[in-house]
């Protein structure tokens, strides 16, 4: 019967044909069934092609709308296994046809390959018997299948059975499955879990059972915890299975790196708020739309507010003390500083102030962006001048009196480095040395033009004592002589 190791094909049709079975195709791209030599036999047919659907009237009335239309659903789904009888000349006789395999390409289309066999039967409750076995074991094939699919998904899976006393309440539950995923994202061995209840495994049953067995039929409830063996943070979902009410699958995933971000996001949230909320200038912040948002306790005491909730959602584009240009620039998105007056009277129709009259405001004004190059939000910082502003006004009148006074006695004075030979001279400060007011300091220190030779030697002297470090103060008193011929 065989050869070399290999089966004969001829045997091989021979043993099919022995046991009243043979092999089928179909093609839903072009609509064509073959068939092998044995049903071409049994069903009385002219040739090994047909075309789907054609054979159909074959089939026994009460069954051939049923089958047509599971066979027509394979074009979306991956099952046949139908016990049914058809009507030939010689009787009706009762057949098994299953889908072994199903190919689907874009090119060639999808494409079946099955086996029809004859079946022993003589009624409808026989053939259903035989498809119920049929069903059974190609269920327990697609179990095994899920099983190893569950397995290895990225998920942690736990499949658990609960458990009642007589009067109906749950007080346990066993472990039926537990994959890898679960395994190692808890840190446990499924070898101590399968087949055990929870109490065998010590596990504090008492505290959860309830809400378990609270899950009701196709329901679910979702739960965030810790698992401190492993140190992973873990969310849960626990769902009823819809077919049995004492089963429960738990779906765990990690979201450890979720959460240690969050954490990371939330210290540096808490940190740049605690910079904000102690910097020593004002901050204002607005959303997309120019409404307040956030301010910070500078910024409340610069303007006088004593309740932040009252000026929360102040439109930037209404304050009284922006120019209708910087408004512009906002809108257009466009950052920009500027210093001006604020005055507080204005401000009054705006918001609640305790404070009057006017500061030196120095305001700058920034787009925040997201990812994408959206405005999110604008910033505002302000900074109150006005204590500048007046210490500026009195030097200013200082060295405004200092140079009258100097002017009328003619006391002159300069600042220079010695280093870099650089430095500022007061124009009566050069005139005393017979230099125009727009002499260079530089010329003036150091050649002493002006100065009688008798007495040039001794500043010359003295000046070399200041650059060496032996002198800190020297008074020289020294002749000058003037274009005009005259010596002061």
């Amino acid at each position: 019967m065989f050869t070399s190791g290999n089966p004969d094909l001829q045997s091989l049709m021979q043993l099919l044909d022995a046991a009243q079975m043979g092999w089928w195709k179909a093609d839903f791209r072009t609509g064509e069934l073959h068939f092998s030599d044995y049903i071409v036999s049994l069903l009385g047919l002219s040739s090994n092609r047909a075309a789907i659907g054609e054979l159909m009237p074959l089939t026994r009335e009460d069954y051939r709308k049923r089958i047509h239309n599971e066979f027509l659903s394979l074009k979306v789904g991956n099952h046949f296994d139908e016990t049914f009888p058809l009507v030939l000349p010689e009787g009706e006789v009762w057949i098994h046809a299953q889908l072994v395999r199903k190919q689907s390409d874009s090119q060639q289309g999808i494409k079946l390959f099955g086996y029809l066999q004859r079946v022993p039967v003589a009624d409808r409750k026989e053939a259903d018997i035989l498809t119920l076995e049929s069903n059974y074991y190609a269920t327990l094939r697609e179990n095994k299948h899920m099983d190893e699919l569950l397995d290895h998904l990225p998920i942690g899976y736990f499949r658990i059975r609960l458990l009642y006393d007589d009067n109906g309440r749950a007080t346990d539950y066993l472990f039926l499955s537990v994959n890898q995923t679960a395994q190692q994202i808890l840190g446990v061995d499924a070898a101590d879990y399968l087949d055990k209840t929870a109490r065998e495994i010590d596990l504090p049953v008492d505290q959860h059972i309830d809400e378990l067995a609270a899950i009701g039929l196709g329901d679910y409830k979702m739960d965030q915890w810790h698992a401190a063996k492993t140190g992973r943070y873990c969310r849960s979902f626990l769902y009823n299975t819809p077919n049995d009410a004492t089963e429960i699958v738990i779906l765990i995933l990690d979201i450890t790196d979720v959460v240690t971000a969050h954490q990371a996001l939330d210290e540096k949230e808490k940190l740049l708020r605690n910079v904000i909320q102690n910097a020593p200038i004002g901050i204002e912040i607005y959303d997309r739309t120019g409404h307040l948002v956030d301010i910070n306790a500078r910024d409340l005491e610069m303007f006088g507010v004593t309740d932040p909730a009252g000026i929360r959602g102040l439109s930037i584009f209404d304050n009284p003390n922006f120019s209708a240009e910087i408004k512009d620039c906002i809108r257009e998105g466009r950052g920009t500083d500027f210093t001006t007056r604020y005055d507080f009277s204005k401000a009054r129709s705006y918001y609640d102030t305790s404070r009057s009259g006017y500061i030196d405001w120095t305001a700058r004004i920034r787009c925040l962006y997201n990812d994408t190059g959206e405005i999110t939000h604008y910033l505002l910082i302000n900074i109150d001048n006005t204590e500048l502003r007046q210490t500026q006004d009195r030097l200013t009148e200082f060295e405004a009196l200092f140079r009258l006074i100097s002017e009328y006695a003619q006391v002159g004075y300069t600042n220079y480095n010695l280093c870099n030979k650089k430095g500022y001279a007061q124009s009566v400060w050069l005139r005393n040395y017979g230099e125009p007011d727009t002499a260079d300091i530089g010329d003036v220190i150091g050649k002493y033009r002006r100065v009688h030779p008798d007495d040039r030697t001794e500043l010359l002297h003295r000046l070399a004592q200041f650059e060496s470090g032996e002198i800190q103060s020297a008074s020289v008193s020294c002749r000058v002589l003037h274009d005009d011929g005259r010596t002061t």
